[in-house]
């Protein structure tokens, strides 16, 4: 099948993340089965999964778009007019493993998968802070503009497959325009240099402030606009977080949502398995959060995101082992819908949670992509373990019930590999964005989107 390639390889631009989920344990009883409530609108459209997962042909070419070889994806991003967004680095050689030297680099393509030329140069903008830099994370402010954290390091020497930086890691935040330039009214011509301590999660606030979360030290630093530390946030000092805080987002109200598998505890064993935090913007200066939520469990979540859902509330997503024996074994897709004040929705599964069942022993199950619809429904996609060469897609209806017009069981097994992200545009569509090193003809990185039809149809 021919396919679109796109964004040449030669040197452009300015000069001034490959995701995997791990399996999520959790030693826990319960049934399966889901409350039905009457007076949450259903779906407003049967969506059926053999129709679901077709190609859209009319998407780049035969509905597929390639990335040039030498492109390393790290994060990836829908704009609300249904651009793309994909970040991460052009490295130097399309054959280079990951971690081979390389400048920053940010592609936008349009709505239907050609290069957005109004962006960049030929649709992609390049930065070059030291020598061996990738973008780490990526956020919208609300005019469009384009912040970037990016991960800046030294030239490497491979040993095997590891390419060993010479010198330390650094980090900069910086922001592009909407054509992708630099934005120069933003720290020192578009860049705040010098960050430390791993600040990879990042929050864009409604009047353009950013909340950096530190890996490192588990705290909070928010910069103005203007991309000056806040001294109003916290007293000007870095405000300590209860969860790891892998994910930040924002709720409709303004609050900051912090989620994590597990909270800040030395023993792995005895932290959390749920663990969600929320500050207040009075919060945010004085360092008191607005209420934590956790589990009390060790229940050993690795994937644990809490995203907005149509209730102006927060939904959580993971999946679960039921280990009644060793050879008795259940792994279950979850799904947990709260209010905006934090209290479990009951009108949603059963009493605000619902599970399916995705895999039994031998085989498990990993959830790595959920999809919010604006019905209410909620779409997730995982794959079995040990097994590969399938996807599992699921879908949930408004109530939590599992959604037999998808599949008689609300299951849906595919054909192909887990993909590296999964994204809902504006239309309906899904884009499913495969990211891999090809071998069968020497190490190439390859990166490819294509665009099924979801619930465009």
């Amino acid at each position: 099948m021919p396919r679109t390639t796109i964004f040449g390889s030669r040197r452009l631009g300015l000069l001034a993340l490959s995701a995997a989920f791990a399996l999520a344990l959790a030693a826990c009883g319960g049934d399966s089965d889901h409350s039905t409530d009457n007076s949450t609108p259903p779906s407003n459209q049967a969506l059926i999964a053999a129709e679901a997962l077709k190609v859209d042909t009319s998407y780049g070419t035969q509905g597929q778009v390639d990335l040039p070889p030498a492109a390393h994806i790290t994060v990836a991003k829908m704009q609300p007019d249904g651009k793309l967004l994909l970040a991460g680095h052009l490295s130097d050689s399309p054959s280079a493993y990951y971690g081979a030297p390389g400048q920053a680099a940010v592609w936008r393509l349009n709505a239907d998968g050609s290069p957005d030329t109004s962006f960049g140069v030929d649709g992609v903008a390049l930065l070059q802070l030291r020598q061996r830099d990738t973008v780490r994370n990526l956020a919208l402010t609300p005019d469009q503009h384009i912040v970037l954290m990016i991960e800046a390091s030294t030239t490497c020497t491979f040993t095997g497959f590891y390419c060993k930086p010479h010198g330390p890691l650094d980090w900069a935040l910086a922001r592009l325009n909407p054509q992708g330039a630099l934005d120069t009214h933003f720290g020192e011509a578009g860049l705040i240099a010098g960050l430390t301590d791993r600040p990879e999660p990042m929050v864009v606030q409604p009047d353009g402030r950013i909340i950096v979360h530190r890996y490192g030290s588990r705290s909070l630093v928010r910069y103005t606009a203007e991309g000056v530390l806040d001294a109003s946030f916290h007293q000007g000092q870095p405000l300590p977080t209860y969860c790891e805080a892998q994910f930040l987002n924002q709720l409709p109200d303004g609050r900051i949502i912090a989620s994590s598998p597990r909270a800040a505890a030395i023993d792995p064993a005895a932290s959390d398995g749920r663990c969600v935090q929320v500050w207040t913007s009075e919060g945010l200066s004085t360092g008191q959060s607005d209420w934590v939520l956790s589990s009390g469990k060790p229940r050993h979540f690795n994937f644990v995101t809490a995203e907005v859902n149509r209730r102006r509330g927060f939904s959580l997503s993971y999946s679960e082992l039921d280990i009644r024996s060793p050879q008795d074994v259940d792994c279950f897709f979850s799904v947990e819908q709260y209010t905006a004040a934090g209290q479990l929705e009951e009108r949603f599964g059963q009493q605000g949670r619902a599970r399916l069942r995705a895999a039994n022993a031998p085989s498990s199950c990993t959830l790595a992509h959920t999809l919010h619809s604006d019905d209410g429904s909620v779409m997730l996609i995982g794959a079995f373990y040990p097994e590969d060469g399938s996807t599992l897609w699921a879908r949930l209806t408004p109530t939590g019930q599992p959604d037999t017009t998808f599949s008689p069981t609300g299951l849906y097994v595919a054909p192909g590999e887990l993909p590296w992200r999964v994204l809902h545009a504006p239309t309906g569509h899904w884009l499913v964005i495969d990211n891999w090193m090809e071998t069968r003809t020497g190490p190439t990185r390859r990166t490819r989107i294509t665009r099924y039809r979801g619930e465009s149809h």
